[in-house]
């Protein structure tokens, strides 16, 4: 799926006619995540991608390859996300469990309590089984680096699908690039090569492209993406 830049305004999802743009205020997310559904029975996202820009504490993506209809969700991470999600249910779940052995109260003893005490423990049992099924679930959610998004973006922004081919997509004026992480796994390389393509592969027609040290970086880290693996 390609992903460029896009812009901050307007809010929200927003469709051109080409594709759509998401954006997105957050004052103190630290990354945020554009999740795809298939169908509004889905618990589960079909795949989640890192909006990959940040202008004002807008988090910002446009996607030319979705359509108006498209089910999306956000999810957000931020400083105290482990907290609020993880730490403060699981440590409510363990004082109710523990409370009986706490009280001194003879009448609420656990011993005197076995079934009840029995049925609390299956309990726990299922909600933290759920909990690890869930937890397998969201990291097997296909997830794109921030800076592979930028680079795939940058890709698509300057026309190198017109003379490279991915994975039977593009031009085959230049060199297939499917697996170029493999064939070329030297960031270095890379990097010099995008600045000065002819010093390089002399003889090369590929131009000079007026980047950034980030453009460079991000679009270094998308080729190195590119292997077998992935």
């Amino acid at each position: 799926m390609r992903i460029w830049p896009g812009r901050p305004y307007p809010l929200g999802a927003t469709f051109d006619g080409a594709g759509i743009n998401f954006a997105l205020f957050s004052e103190h997310a630290t990354k945020v995540e554009l999740c795809l559904f298939d169908s509004v029975d889905d618990t589960i996202e079909s795949a989640r991608i890192v909006l990959p820009e940040q202008t004002d504490m807008i988090w910002h993506g446009y996607f030319p390859d979705i359509e108006p209809g498209q089910l999306y969700g956000y999810r957000v991470h931020g400083p105290f996300e482990p907290l609020v999600t993880w730490i403060l249910p699981a440590a409510f779940i363990l004082v109710v469990f523990f409370w009986p052995f706490i009280d001194r109260n003879p009448a609420r003893n656990p011993a005197q309590r076995r079934t009840t005490m029995l049925a609390g423990a299956a309990f726990l049992m299922v909600v933290f089984g759920l909990l690890g099924l869930s937890l397998r679930d969201l990291y097997a959610v296909p997830r794109l680096d921030p800076s592979v998004a930028h680079g795939k973006a940058l890709y698509a922004q300057y026309g190198c699908a017109g003379c490279h081919v991915i994975h039977g997509e593009g031009g085959g004026v230049g060199p297939d690039l499917s697996y170029v992480g493999d064939a070329r796994p030297d960031r270095e390389w890379h990097h010099r090569h995008f600045q000065d393509p002819q010093a390089m592969v002399p003889g090369s027609i590929m131009p000079s492209f007026p980047l950034t040290d980030r453009e460079l970086h991000d679009l270094t880290s998308y080729m190195l993406s590119l292997t077998q693996g992935r």
